[in-house]
């Protein structure tokens, strides 16, 4: 997610046998560190914008409240992108931008990594592409709209078709769904005829 990377949590500052001594002595224990999602709420929104999960994305953002974090605002973007407010998130995002003193003009590449794919087939076949080569993603979630692209795609986009389709037997490999990975790489040849098993983890090949 843009600009929202996290800071660590900060230490109590005393090492372990400082802490011990002083227990001895009847005083009490020094506060245990805060786990993540606490010392920085901002870390369950981008895990839910990862997961494309809008719904858990808008509840995480709800959470945090009025925030003057510059992080809030892309987080707030990109949560109603993945929410499927493609149009607001990508409005919220500019205006993110504007407040950094930046210009709009990587937007759609953002829309195209959390927007939902939608029908106009060309951006649905812009963002299959970006979307299926972004590290783990929901499986299953991109099987239809991956094959409403194909019956759409014109000679020259038959390789990215193909290309999607076997990223999405690779995850679905990766979940050890392997009869279901085996029959996406078959849909992947119609479109990319050398494509192998070489696209599966090994347990599926």
């Amino acid at each position: 997610m843009p600009s929202t990377t996290a800071g660590s949590p900060g230490s109590s500052g005393r090492d372990s046998t400082d802490q011990g001594s002083t227990n001895d002595r009847g005083a009490a224990p020094s506060a245990p560190t805060q786990p993540p999602d606490r010392a920085d709420p901002i870390a369950a929104v981008e895990a839910a914008v990862k997961r494309h999960d809008g719904k858990a994305c808008r509840g995480a953002l709800a959470s945090i409240g009025v925030s003057t974090d510059r992080r809030v605002r892309y987080a707030h973007a990109a949560c109603e992108m993945v929410a499927g407010n493609c149009e607001g998130g990508t409005r919220l995002y500019v205006d993110a931008l504007a407040k950094d003193g930046l210009l709009g003009q990587g937007a759609t590449i953002i829309a195209d990594q959390y927007c939902p794919a939608g029908d106009e087939p060309k951006t649905r076949l812009r963002r299959l592409a970006v979307q299926t080569t972004s590290g783990h993603f929901d499986c299953e979630a991109y099987v239809a709209p991956a094959r409403a692209a194909g019956r759409a795609a014109a000679d020259g986009e038959r390789m990215v078709v193909g290309t999607i389709l076997a990223n999405i037997a690779r995850c679905m490999s990766s979940e050890n769904h392997c009869d279901a990975a085996r029959a996406m790489l078959d849909e992947a040849k119609a479109f990319i005829p050398g494509v192998g098993t070489s696209e599966l983890t090994s347990a599926c090949r």
